[in-house]
Order: C-alpha cells, then sequence, then structure tokens
C-alpha cells in the first residue's frame, strides 16, 4: 500500500511541476523586453545616439584581446560602404565599428583578430553630380 502511494505521490510531481513551472509566465515576456530596452537605452541618449565611451576603451583595442562588455556594447555593424571595401570575412568572424575604428572580431569569444583605422582604408567617394539649371 505505501509503494502506490509512493507511487502516486511521483506520477503526481511529475505532471504538476511541468505546469508550474509553464504559468510561471503566462507566455508573457514583459519582464524580458522591458529589462532589454533598459539594457539598450543604457548605452544611448534620449536623441538615440551613443553616450560617451568608457575612458581608455582604446586601450582595449589590441589584436588578440577580448572585447569587455563594457565597450562591445557600443560596437556596431560598419556601413555598406565600408563593408563594400573590405574582404569577406571568414564564417565566425564579423566586421564592427567603434567610431573611427574597425573592428575584426571572433563572433564566439569576441576575440580581436584585426582592428583597421577606417580613415586609412579605400572608400570611395561618391561622385558630385552637377545641379540642376535654376528655372527662369
Amino acid at each position: 500500500m505505501r509503494r502506490i502511494f509512493y507511487l502516486f505521490c511521483g506520477l503526481l510531481l511529475l505532471v504538476v511541476v511541468p505546469v508550474q513551472a509553464k504559468d510561471k509566465h503566462n507566455g508573457n515576456d514583459h519582464d524580458r523586453g522591458e529589462h532589454r530596452g533598459e539594457y539598450e537605452s543604457s548605452h544611448k541618449s534620449k536623441d538615440g545616439k551613443h553616450k560617451d565611451l568608457p575612458p581608455g576603451w582604446r586601450k582595449k583595442l589590441n589584436k588578440g584581446e577580448r572585447v569587455d562588455d563594457t565597450v562591445y556594447v557600443y560596437m556596431e555593424p560598419p556601413t555598406p560602404e565600408v563593408i563594400a571595401v573590405l574582404p569577406p570575412p571568414p564564417p565566425g568572424v564579423s566586421f564592427r565599428q567603434i567610431e573611427d575604428k574597425i573592428v575584426k572580431i571572433n563572433d564566439i569569444n569576441r576575440q580581436i583578430i584585426e582592428v583597421l583605422e577606417l580613415d586609412r582604408l579605400p572608400i570611395p567617394k561618391p561622385p558630385r553630380l552637377p545641379l540642376p539649371p535654376l528655372p527662369r
């Protein structure tokens, strides 16, 4: 009789625990989205532009070093003009831009492979088109 009771309690736990875990959030990720917004806005000012970078961030961008989280949040994908000039990266590697630096970074462990200066890249300037004649 005792074995049946224990078996029944064990089966009851197997059914009740997943139901409790499922109802915990009620399918609502409001909290998660709320925190994500706080995280994303923590390094941006009200006008959408970046706040000041942490001091000494340029010294942290060295080949072979791992990018610190405080600097990584400021890195963005480069513009299409810059991507057109750069060679295609191998799988698992991407280019990220932070102010005037282009960083070739390993996506898995955030290790810096190469640091390039934006002003040294041969980015072609768009041709200046002649202005249309003024109407008379």
